[in-house]
């Protein structure tokens, strides 16, 4: 298995993996997957696909997320799309996915990469509590336990705290994130 970066012609099989991925638990998935690819928020450098013999296995993008803070915004980056083969799950290739973009992301100018989602999955990649960091999640909808983060090289652990605002196009897809 290869984690690179997602080349853009492959665009059309970034999407494929998506709609089969997540087929039989959310088809609107892939209506915010294009929305935040179409967006100001996408950074090309943190959009990776993991490949094997040639065909693509998983996908995840890193994009932009504002934090609002005490003294402005700060640049945050937010783990907005994670997909996986079902074949291929339980396989190393989405912790492999997300350690490479970790990787990446701390070359980047942002302070922290947030995410939602079961904590006892993201500790094992040095995601904590992003409430106890003093970061609010974007919605009522996501819970505190749920929204994790890991500080970058960055980070600034006293002016870094505030609330993150997601993006319009989150809402307009059809499907609740998280």
């Amino acid at each position: 298995m290869r984690i690179r970066l997602a080349h853009a012609d492959e665009w059309p099989q970034v999407l494929a993996v998506v709609r089969e991925a997540f087929a039989a638990s959310e088809p609107r998935y892939a209506e915010l997957v294009k929305r935040i690819h179409a967006s100001t928020d996408f950074i090309p450098q943190l959009s990776f696909v993991a490949e094997l013999d040639g065909a693509l296995t998983g996908n995840l993008i890193l994009s932009k997320i504002p934090l609002h803070t005490a003294t402005g915004e700060v640049q945050a980056r937010l783990l907005s799309e994670f997909a996986v083969l079902p074949e291929y799950r339980h396989h190393g290739v989405g912790a492999a996915l997300i350690r490479n973009a970790l990787r990446g992301a701390e070359r980047g100018m942002a302070s922290m990469v947030l995410a939602a989602g079961p904590p006892s999955y993201f500790q094992q990649f040095g995601f904590r509590r992003a409430s106890d960091l003093g970061v609010t999640p974007p919605s009522e909808d996501i819970s505190n336990d749920d929204f994790q983060m890991v500080p970058l090289p960055q980070y600034d652990p006293v002016t870094d705290r505030g609330v993150t605002t997601l993006p319009a196009y989150f809402g307009e897809s059809g499907f609740r994130w998280p």
